[in-house]
């Protein structure tokens, strides 16, 4: 998820300085077994107008296509000093995932946003306050027409405090668990949307992706067959656009 476009910048810059420390690589911490049998793979982004491509070790996304541009649309009802909010936000997007010379991975993408609140207070000092924030991203991964299709779903509260996000990568047969991350090294927990995932299969972690500009991926060496796959929900995530 490109939690970068969520306000984290101010909170994640607030937290290095008042924790006196310069971090260099990855910025979120992973489980030690999963460290030792991977390597960070920084991810190469490259930004034009309509696209926005990205490389992270032997991969490469290509074909990349925004579907449905990030939209949001808010509606309110009340009297001056109280009003109930309801809003909603949407997006979709493709692309190509390769590796080398394998056969190469398709993902198709959908985002949404469902939320609901109050704003209290005159117009010129409003304290709005959620009620409910639930963000959605469901993706399709196929590699070939005749193989199984692959269910990406992570679903959960993208409200400041709120924890719980979580997610499945799932053929109906198989599944991989996600687990997300809020902490930065040498600083902890910080508020906000989630900011990395750890991948666990059979109670095995075998890869991780870093949310936080430029991003990271690790894929261990436990993924095996699994590593296309991994790679391809990674880069879901890296490139899923904010829709607040």
């Amino acid at each position: 998820m490109k939690v970068v476009k969520r306000c984290l910048f101010p909170v994640l810059s607030i937290a290095l300085f008042l924790g006196g420390c310069v971090i260099a690589g990855p910025l979120v911490p992973i489980p030690r077994d999963l460290e030792e049998q991977s390597t960070a793979m920084t991810v190469e982004r490259t930004r034009t107008l309509f696209a926005e491509p990205l490389q992270f070790g032997e991969w490469t996304v290509t074909a990349f296509k925004q579907d449905k541009l990030p939209n949001r649309s808010k509606t309110s009802h009340g009297s001056d000093r109280l009003r109930h909010t309801k809003s909603r936000g949407s997006a979709a997007y493709h692309f190509t995932m390769t590796g080398n010379d394998r056969a190469a991975w398709e993902c198709r993408c959908d985002v949404k946003r469902n939320a609901r609140g109050v704003e209290i207070g005159p117009p010129d000092n409003r304290r709005s306050v959620d009620l409910e924030h639930q963000e959605s991203l469901e993706c399709d991964l196929q590699r070939a027409a005749n193989e199984p299709v692959w269910k990406l779903r992570v679903t959960g509260s993208l409200a400041m405090g709120e924890e719980g996000y979580e997610g499945t990568l799932s053929d109906g047969s198989r599944s991989i668990s996600l687990y997300a991350s809020h902490e930065i090294r040498n600083v902890g927990r910080l508020p906000g949307p989630p900011i990395g995932y750890v991948f666990v299969r059979d109670g095995e972690d075998i890869a991780s992706a870093e949310l936080l500009y430029p991003g990271a991926v690790r894929i261990g060496n436990d993924a095996s067959n699994d590593r296309d796959l991994i790679a391809t929900a990674a880069a879901a995530l890296l490139l899923q656009p904010a829709v607040h």
